[in-house]
């Protein structure tokens, strides 16, 4: 593998919107115009934890010229998909293939429970009503009970209530974050909060210089909840917003791992899984804090 100049990020770009059944030839034949290093090796697709192809994949190319040529590819169509294409490194591939695919170490504990035998047009709101009645913990006055693996969070408020996850990656770029969670309340709506996960904590840091942005006619406010050496699982911090000191959060609870089953919480236009587990991955963990 060949690295980069500056602590060893590599040039790699992450790609998502890829449809299911894509080869490691076709994504090739797509990155014509670039240098992959090692040729289809330098391909790494992104597993559910099914072990079923998510439409994701990093590609590693030899310059970073060749990162450049291949971000020109975002949005460019693959078959009767879009395609999407962001600049990421080393360090965020090489955590993501660890924490995906059916061999995952988090998959034993993610905190998800699946459903069968769901009526195929099943919504958000029955699912949360068929486990009413569960306890909740919440932290702060955000009924939130997201849980992070990497420990380097920021949450959002005042998001428009028809932001989408791909409105908040498109709001960090050009940071690219872990995953989306976003809130649903009680009644099955959306709360205008979110939770956003990044790989490391510099990158959460980085991601609060957008607070008070505005996303479509609103500004968000941001809060950090990341503490250098953070690695996941139960943890603790303060939550800092760009104003000073907010509300002491407590995010806790075993390690829960979107990631394993739909990296990114979908990455906006292509979920990482499909059909029921797409479904049951957003809701089991969604039911859980929106219980009221």
């Amino acid at each position: 593998m060949m690295l980069g100049t500056e602590g060893g990020e590599g040039f790699v770009v992450k790609v998502r919107g890829l449809p299911w059944s894509c080869s490691a030839d076709e994504v090739q034949r797509f990155f014509s115009d670039c240098k992959i290093q090692n040729g289809a090796q330098g391909i790494r697709f992104i597993y559910t934890r099914e072990g079923r192809p998510s439409g994701e994949a990093f590609v590693e190319l030899e310059s970073e010229d060749e990162v450049k040529l291949a971000l020109k590819k975002d949005r460019e169509t693959m078959g009767h998909r879009y395609v999407e294409v962001f600049k990421s490194n080393n360090v965020e591939m090489d955590w993501v293939l660890k924490h995906t695919g059916p061999n995952s170490p988090d998959t034993a504990n993610d905190g998800f429970v699946r459903l069968r035998g769901l009526p195929f047009g099943c919504s958000k709101e029955e699912i949360v009503q068929f486990f009413s009645g569960m306890s909740d913990h919440r932290y702060g006055d955000g009924g939130s009970t997201f849980q992070s693996t990497t420990g380097h969070c920021v949450h959002m408020r005042g998001l428009p209530y028809r932001a989408t996850e791909n409105d908040i990656y498109n709001f960090f770029s050009p940071l690219n974050p872990v995953r989306v969670h976003i809130e649903i309340g009680p009644d099955g709506r959306v709360t205008g909060e979110a939770d956003v996960e990044f790989a490391t904590h510099e990158d959460a840091v980085a991601a609060m210089s957008k607070d008070k942005a505005n996303m479509q006619h609103r500004y968000v406010e941001l809060f950090l909840n990341s503490t250098a050496g953070a690695s996941g699982g139960a943890y603790g911090s303060q939550m800092l917003g760009g104003m000073g000191l907010s509300n002491q959060s407590s995010y806790g609870g075993p390690a829960s791992q979107q990631l394993s089953g739909g990296y990114g919480g979908g990455y906006g236009g292509q979920s990482s899984m499909s059909g029921y587990d797409q479904v049951l991955q957003e809701n089991s963990s969604d039911f859980q804090s929106n219980i009221a």
